[in-house]
């Protein structure tokens, strides 16, 4: 007899705890009149509102119950959201070379940021909004401007960031390094990036068959 397998996803909700205590007392006008609104909810309802909650004093029995954890969780992930959209966002693929360069770039920096992978063949009109062309990497500054391409976001982080340059050298030597740069990113893409995203990705969305181990391992 067959068994059927059913798999769960539970994503992690997070957590409220006495380190966390106060982390909405600082919240922007929004999130200040978002709280509000469930406090009202909460209070006509007999339970203790979400601002009293979080800036009293913890107590485990009344803080970790389900009726106050899981809302004083739900505020805190939404403040955090205020937080991010203020975060550098850096849209690209796992195998694109080009993307590969600048997440190495950005570590080298000690640049943080939010990653968002993006799959350029599905031309999403959100994603055409940052860049017409539809390619990655595409950097979203904390202002909103939209940086496109791997060699204009190093160029762009060469010049804007205050830490020690990662092209060093002459005029010729910087020149000569970029040169690199170029050579090794369109060579990748076509003899390893490319292959791997057609056999091992592409193919199974457009329904071409199985990856060819043969092309593969070329």
């Amino acid at each position: 007899m067959t068994k059927n397998r059913i798999v769960v996803i539970c994503p992690g909700r997070g957590s409220y705890s006495r380190e966390t205590s106060n982390y909405l007392v600082d919240s922007d006008s929004n999130m200040t009149s978002l709280i509000k609104s469930h406090d009202k909810v909460r209070l006509s309802e007999g339970l203790p509102s979400i601002s009293v909650l979080d800036s009293g004093t913890f107590r485990t029995k009344t803080h970790m119950s389900g009726e106050n954890v899981s809302p004083l969780i739900y505020a805190c992930i939404n403040n955090m959201t205020e937080v991010v959209k203020f975060m550098r966002v850096l849209h690209h693929h796992e195998l694109y070379a080009s993307s590969r360069i600048i997440r190495l770039v950005m570590a080298e920096r000690g640049i943080v940021c939010l990653p968002k992978s993006e799959q350029p063949w599905d031309r999403v009109e959100e994603f055409l909004r940052l860049n017409p062309a539809g390619d990655v990497p595409v950097l979203m500054t904390e202002d909103g401007e939209a940086i496109c391409g791997a060699s204009v976001i190093a160029e762009y982080l060469e010049e804007t960031e205050d830490k020690t340059p990662l092209l060093w050298g002459s005029a010729s030597e910087r020149a000569e390094i970029r040169r690199l740069m170029d050579w090794f990113e369109g060579k990748f893409m076509r003899e390893v990036g490319a292959p791997l995203l057609n056999e091992r990705f592409i193919k199974r969305f457009v329904d071409e068959g199985q990856p060819s181990s043969v092309v593969i391992s070329r």
